[in-house]
């Protein structure tokens, strides 16, 4: 249903909404006591060019959640689901906020730091850094890390390791990106 009524073309769809689920995970609309979530996945309607939204229901008798098999645009939502008139507001696409292009932005300065030798070796070798003192964040809720094991090396010996591998002829990284929420009280994920 989605790939033949959006402009967008993808080579994995389900991939690109997994994704984005969580990119907007803190961004839906939630109507209905929680019983019904509009997404912003960024679709957009071939010829008109308008913003088309997803719409997932609760449904409490077999306490299952099922994404309807269509898109919505504005108007739809509005005969619906009464959104302006209820004093709701659509959700936005989060890919385009200030902070997320942001946070894209420190990626290729993380990375250019990360593969400029000079550079990488006077972070390496900065002392105010605490490289013995990273903090480990465990999953919070119900199924937190039950078995974890933790690598202990001293500062030198973790400096010197850094050192061995940035002086690696051809060395280039790549970040692995981690997306990490700082849940709440009302708000963890499980």
């Amino acid at each position: 249903i989605i790939p033949n009524n959006i402009k967008e073309s993808f080579t994995d769809l389900y991939d690109y909404m997994n994704k984005t689920t969580v990119i907007q995970f803190h961004h839906n609309l939630v109507i209905n006591d929680g019983d019904t979530i509009i997404s912003n996945y960024d679709f957009h309607e071939k010829l008109t060019n308008e913003i088309l939204y997803t719409v997932v229901e609760y449904n409490a008798n077999d306490n299952t959640s099922r994404m309807k098999e269509r898109l919505y645009s504005a108007t739809d939502l509005e005969t619906e689901y009464l959104i302006t008139s209820n004093g709701y507001k659509l959700p936005k696409s989060e890919r385009f906020s200030e902070k997320y292009l942001s946070q894209l932005a420190g990626i290729d300065r993380v990375t250019n730091m990360i593969n400029n030798q000079a550079e990488i070796q006077s972070f390496i070798e900065n002392k105010k850094l605490k490289w013995n003192k990273v903090p480990i964040i465990r999953r919070q809720g119900k199924k937190q890390n039950r078995r974890r094991i933790t690598l202990s090396l001293d500062v030198q010996e973790f400096v010197k390791d850094l050192n061995d591998f940035v002086q690696t002829p051809d060395m280039q990284c790549n970040l692995v990106p981690i997306l990490v929420f700082n849940p709440t009280e009302d708000d963890t994920l499980n």
